[in-house]
């Protein structure tokens, strides 16, 4: 009788740790990588279409990469890199991503007269891969047109 008060014991302490980790780890995953702001630019004088944002990282360690994972049709994807700008505060990094064409330009065949853009970021650091997917429904913008 011992034996099994002793084995209930040590199976509910087990039990009670898994699932304190397990709920922490749930409620900590989320704040990793989200989007600060973000706009879409079309000029027609031009042919200018800009396409750029600002994301707020955790520093989870030193080398890391946040990307930028795109699409103007729903059937291509890209993928642009975003830079490192600065600290946020103590435990956290600002990011900053930023592509562009004009008429005259070869790159970036994909932003020539977007009608949207739709996007999420990847931020992967020590072996994670976190997303911001706006909830899984993947962040939308529509085209602004400027006429200067």
């Amino acid at each position: 009788m011992k034996v099994m008060k002793k084995l209930f014991a040590g199976l509910m302490m087990f039990t009670l740790i898994f699932g304190v980790s397990f709920v922490g780890s749930a409620f900590a995953s989320g704040d990793e990588v989200k989007l600060i702001d973000s706009d879409l630019s079309v000029m027609y004088k031009n042919g200018y279409v800009g396409f750029s944002g600002n994301i707020d990282v955790a520093n989870l360690g030193p080398v890391k990469n946040v990307t930028v994972h795109y699409t103007t049709d729903d059937t291509n994807w890209y993928d642009t890199a975003a830079s490192y700008v600065g600290p946020a505060d103590v435990n956290r990094e600002k990011w900053h991503f930023g592509i562009s064409r004009t008429d005259s330009s070869k790159d970036h065949l994909e932003l020539k007269d977007p009608k949207f853009i739709k996007f999420a970021i990847k931020y992967e650091v020590n072996n994670q891969i976190y997303w911001d997917n706006n909830g899984g429904r993947i962040i939308t913008m529509k085209s602004i047109v400027h006429i200067h």
